[in-house]
């Protein structure tokens, strides 16, 4: 955890995804902003330690701004994952590290697979119905 000047501990992960996002593509911190639905000052507060880290859903839209791929990282980053649940865990972490082409793929996969087994599903369903 990280205190960048604040008596609210905010993760370090958190910080470094943001400014990094903030870095590489070149955006100020007031757009981020706008575009997340918050103000200036509260992001400026967050980053500062000042307040906490904002909703879920604050942190994907900044996430989305910010181009991070994919948006739930920075959720992640906040330390926002349930302890408990150590097969997302996991799976959150190895998708961190593929490129935006294999995330692509990623995703283009588990839709196919989602596609495959709700038609077998529905398939099987209709086959245990009688309509007598």
């Amino acid at each position: 955890m990280c205190k960048p000047g604040g008596a609210t501990e905010i993760p370090l992960a958190f910080y470094s995804c943001f400014m990094q996002g903030l870095k590489q593509n070149k955006v100020s911190q007031r757009e981020i902003a706008r575009q997340s639905g918050i103000s200036e000052s509260y992001l400026s507060r967050t980053l500062k330690g000042v307040r906490g880290i904002p909703s879920d859903d604050v942190l994907l839209k900044m996430g989305e701004a910010l181009q991070i791929h994919p948006p739930e990282r920075l959720i992640i980053a906040a330390n926002r994952i349930p302890d408990n649940d150590w097969n997302l865990i996991e799976l959150l972490f190895k998708v961190l590290d593929l490129t935006d082409e294999e995330y692509d793929k990623l995703l283009r996969y588990a839709d196919s697979l989602t596609d495959k087994y709700s038609k077998e599903k529905l398939t099987e369903r209709k086959a245990t119905l009688s309509f007598e």
